[in-house]
């Protein structure tokens, strides 16, 4: 409702802003008017001296008089001044308010302009990642049976089924054996990251030991290790490590990615493997004496197709997806990963922690 306004008020009339605005900032009712309120005042002091004068005939001086009326003018011109700089003030109060208020529709507005542009913009980069993991599931899932079949028969060959080759022929196709192993595992590695990113991965929860699972990737790896001269030592805690429920294939080949990355890592030195069971929790801990991390790439540690400068330095091989997918398949069993250095050449420590239930 519009509050009224008293377009008769002296102070709208008297003051130097014009009457339009001083009736819509200033809003003034006449039981309001300040000016009002003086004259009143003005009025029962004018009545009262009038009595004071009627009671005490010839006795009030003429200078009291004057006086009085004296005062009553400096008040009014004083009670003028104050209460120009008063509606003033509340004039431009309000109109502070009315510009901060056009502002801030304007930026709501943009704001909204924004939003509707980055919707946009997130549902093309959706669109274009889908199709990315769709490729990129074609392609390896189409990969597979030839690299599988050139794999079949290298290893024929190697064996003698068609007859004996020569050792140069030998050493040879034992590298094209190697160089195959590593796209096979590179191939499931981006089959892993397509089923990831599309949502398509399905655990296959049963309750295992933790303990043997380690202990069949430090076999697995140990050969690895040997090549560089690194050892691997597995500590195993003093209290009894219960069987979690698990998907194996998954936590597995988490663990591989972590301690394959920590001999990759490590020049010189050993990667020491604890297994350890907390309150509600089981808790691996993956030390190496390697390169070490900066807090920055610790921090970019388990992003997709990142490698960190230590595997430039080492001349490691690697697509900067393991940590990643490990990170994947450990937050799907609602565990964490995490990572800890204390800086470069100082070695590394990659913790893993699964419920117990």
């Amino acid at each position: 409702m519009k509050k009224n306004i008293n377009k008769n008020c002296w102070l709208v009339k008297t003051l130097n802003d014009l009457p339009a605005k001083r009736c819509k900032y200033c809003r003034l009712k006449f039981r309001d008017c300040l000016f009002s309120q003086y004259i009143l005042i003005s009025f029962i002091l004018a009545i009262l001296f009038m009595i004071l004068s009627y009671i005490f005939k010839g006795e009030i001086s003429k200078l009291l008089i004057i006086s009085l009326f004296t005062l009553i003018l400096v008040y009014g011109y004083f009670f003028n001044k104050s209460t120009n700089e008063i509606i003033k003030a509340n004039f431009n109060q309000k109109k502070a308010n009315e510009d901060l208020k056009k502002l801030s529709e304007n930026l709501q507005k943009k704001v909204k302009e924004k939003t509707k542009d980055l919707e946009k913009s997130y549902k093309e980069l959706k669109s274009l990642s889908k199709a990315k993991s769709e490729f990129i599931s074609i392609a390896s899932h189409q990969l597979r049976t030839p690299i599988a079949a050139i794999k079949g028969y290298v290893s024929m060959i190697l064996e003698g089924r068609f007859g004996r080759i020569s050792k140069t022929a030998e050493k040879k196709m034992k590298r094209v054996f190697s160089s195959l192993e590593r796209l096979n595992i590179l191939i499931n590695t981006l089959l892993d990251l397509s089923r990831v990113e599309s949502g398509k991965i399905k655990l296959n929860m049963n309750k295992k030991s933790l303990e043997k699972i380690i202990k069949n990737v430090i076999n697995e790896l140990e050969y690895n290790a040997e090549n560089k001269n690194i050892s691997i030592e597995f500590k195993k805690s003093k209290k009894k490590i219960p069987k979690i429920l698990l998907d194996k294939e998954k936590i597995k080949e988490s663990i591989v990615n972590i301690i394959d990355n920590a001999i990759k890592y490590t020049d010189k030195g050993k990667v020491i493997v604890l297994l350890e069971k907390k309150k509600s929790s089981v808790l691996i801990k993956i030390t190496d004496t390697g390169t070490g991390m900066t807090q920055k790439e610790i921090k970019s540690l388990f992003v997709s197709f990142v490698r960190g400068p230590g595997g430039k330095i080492l001349n490691t091989e690697g697509t900067g997806l393991g940590l990643y997918i490990s990170k994947k398949f450990i937050n799907l069993h609602k565990g964490k990963i995490w990572a800890e250095s204390e800086g470069r050449d100082r070695g590394s420590t990659f913790y893993v922690e699964l419920p117990i239930k």
